[in-house]
């Protein structure tokens, strides 16, 4: 059965299986690029090892920063555009307390 990572199903998979998927497609996306893991870390200011310890999915932890490294040098810095979408504001803003008030709306 092939697995289907989108958005209604993400939700269906761990956080290790997620993870495991993104270190395969670092590899895929490296490889398509034609780019050695040599060249990869170089490009995205890491260790060999880091790409190494990706790719084999060897690695519990990714910076989210080392993960945008990476997306960038690989040309696949879009796929994190999701996350930085214009959000709409919220309809209460912080007063000085930090406290959420209906006052300060515009």
């Amino acid at each position: 059965m092939k697995r289907v990572f989108d958005r209604e199903s993400l939700y269906l998979f761990s956080d290790e299986e997620i993870m495991n998927e993104i270190c395969r497609r670092i590899r895929l996306m490296r490889q398509n690029s034609s780019l050695s893991q040599t060249d990869m870390a170089k490009e995205a200011g890491v260790s060999l090892s880091t790409i190494k310890r990706i790719e084999s999915g060897d690695i519990k932890n990714i910076s989210f920063l080392i993960l945008l490294r990476i997306l960038r040098a690989g040309g696949m810095i879009g796929g994190v555009a999701q996350l930085i979408d214009d959000m709409p504001e919220p309809p209460f803003k912080n007063n000085k307390r930090g406290y959420f008030t209906k006052r300060n709306r515009e």
